[in-house]
């Protein structure tokens, strides 16, 4: 799998670990959020510029630059020693050790840029004795300040001298908390962090000369899809005429007002339900299993001006949730019975509806595409069964910053993807919330983002095992078109190519499976449909 484009920025506890290079952990000390004047804005997110001492002997580490002040940098110095103790599937922990000039120039550093800033009343700005500074803020809390500096340079160092592929956050094993009460400026420190690495995938057994079993739909005969087609079409083409006199039969249409209520314990009507029903005229179709158990039933024989109840009762699994397992009661007036009047089959009326020449045109239309739908749907099966087939195989211990970070990519592919469907940003935007994205979290996502990196893994396996390679030509002429597509709007080339090398790896390993597996097309049966619906006008 592509590994850059899932590296990201998070927390994990109350170090955070990024892979940022400006900034490897920020930690806000616990007491600097109590008072106004000791906020983290002021303190426990301080800027500091420093030259932390070393001796003979210690590792120069040059320090990532940061601002203070116009223009400002700094580079720290210190002595670090680390030690892999522990490595569990994806996860490895390290114990980092400094040296106590170390601790003790961090906590000199500390107070001299808090001599710098700060504001004590009785004494000038930069003027305040470094005694005073740790009288007014606290010896715990400037340790903790600067432990937060020792540790922001010193674990992205042994993770780089550890040579550990790191994914996301790294944590402290400790608490914080136990870590400042452990540190004593000019005496060495040590403390253990946890990281997530890369995992390294297995396949359990061969993917050669194995034969896969396809799930599939039965596929109906063509000429029948084509008549069943024909009759659609007549369907959409047809034309609306008033019932006279007449009563609700299957077939017609009927344009009813509908409202919708509770139904009470004793089958009585409580409050009405609004939202869900409409008092605006609408179509609703007389067709068998068109909607929910009782509710075209409930309608058969009713007249022009009759008011009916009719009782229904929502399926437990039901998408609009607040009907879900709920029986209420339809007041559904008639204001109006049609019936649809079917166009003949005629040259005359293929030319009109389709702009074929005739009928037979019209049907040989039809076939080519009904045969391209099977051969699609058949692709389509073969493909899920691969992937199937990869996710049994893979064997990858995945962790937890990866699922989470590949939940986020789908929620934010869902955002892009209701973009292109022509949903206005502003509404887009206001989706993007904190409680959509749990509530999106909490759903199936987190199953579908396990599934696909675990295919991913599998593919990028299967890859590396064969030796299969990527056409170079084929990569540029993809990421020319993306290109074009996006046209004038702002173009990140890195992501857009890691998408489509991960494309590209998915088609070649499986275009390798189809040439080296059997399949074994096994029927399913196909799922009922039917009473799945409500009318148009109910809301989900």
């Amino acid at each position: 799998m592509n590994r850059a484009a899932l590296f990201f920025v998070g927390g994990c506890g109350r170090f955070i670990l990024s892979t940022n290079t400006k900034s490897a952990v920020s930690w806000i000390p616990p007491k600097f959020a109590c008072h106004e004047s000791r906020s983290p804005a002021k303190l426990g997110h301080i800027q500091l510029a420093r030259r932390i001492g070393h001796g003979r002997g210690q590792r120069r580490v040059a320090g990532h630059q940061r601002a203070h002040g116009a223009g400002a940098t700094a580079h720290i110095y210190m002595a670090v020693e680390s030690e892999r103790i522990d490595s569990k599937g994806s996860k490895v922990s390290l114990r980092i050790k400094v040296d106590g000039e170390t601790t003790k120039a961090a906590v000199d550093t500390v107070l001299k840029e808090l001599g710098k800033t700060a504001s004590i009343p009785g004494f000038r700005k930069g003027k305040v004795p470094q005694n005073v500074l740790v009288s007014y803020f606290g010896e715990k809390n400037i340790n903790a300040s600067a432990l937060e500096e020792v540790v922001n340079e010193t674990v992205k160092l042994a993770l780089q001298e550890a040579k550990i592929q790191y994914l996301g956050n790294a944590s402290l094993i400790e608490k914080p908390e136990d870590v400042v009460t452990r540190f004593t400026p000019g005496q060495p420190l040590s403390f253990d962090i946890s990281v997530d690495v890369w995992p390294e995938a297995k396949l359990k057994e061969s993917y050669k000369e194995t034969e896969i079993v396809v799930a599939r739909l039965p596929e109906d005969d063509i000429e029948e899809l084509v008549e069943r087609t024909l009759d659609d079409l007549r369907k959409r083409t047809s034309q609306l005429q008033d019932v006279q006199n007449g009563t609700i039969e299957y077939g017609n249409t009927v344009v009813a007002s509908i409202r919708c209520y509770r139904m009470l314990p004793d089958g009585k009507r409580g409050d009405r339900i609004r939202g869900v029903a409409s008092d605006e005229e609408v179509n609703v179709p007389i067709e068998r299993g068109r909607f929910l158990e009782g509710f075209v039933e409930g309608l058969i024989g009713a007249k022009v001006g009759e008011v009916r109840q009719i009782p229904v009762r929502f399926p437990e699994n039901h998408k609009a949730t607040k009907l879900a397992g709920k029986s209420v009661l339809f007041e559904v007036r008639i204001h109006s019975i049609k019936e649809c009047i079917l166009p003949e089959v005629t040259d005359e009326w293929a030319k009109q509806v389709t702009e074929q020449e005739n009928v037979e045109k019209l049907k040989e239309t039809l076939r080519e595409k009904l045969v391209e739908e099977n051969q699609r749907m058949r692709e389509r099966s073969m493909d899920r069964a691969i992937e199937d087939f990869i996710l049994n195989i893979t064997e990858v211990d995945l962790p937890e910053s990866l699922i989470e970070e590949q939940v986020k990519r789908q929620f934010a592919e869902l955002m892009a993807e209701l973009k292109t469907q022509g949903v206005p940003d502003n509404k887009i935007k206001a989706m993007i919330t904190k409680e959509n994205y749990e509530r999106y979290r909490s759903g199936p996502a987190r199953e579908n983002a396990e599934r696909s990196l675990r295919i991913g893994f599998g593919i990028s396996k299967i890859v590396e095992n064969e030796g299969l390679k990527l056409d170079d030509s084929e990569i540029e002429k993809r990421l020319q078109a993306e290109r074009e597509l996006a046209g004038a709007e702002e173009f990140e080339e890195k992501p857009v190519r890691d998408r489509l090398v991960a494309v590209m790896e998915r088609e070649i390993a499986f275009d390798f499976i189809r040439k080296n597996c059997s399949f074994k097309f096994v029927n399913t049966p196909k799922p009922d449909q039917s009473r799945s619906s409500v009318p148009a006008q109910l809301a989900a």
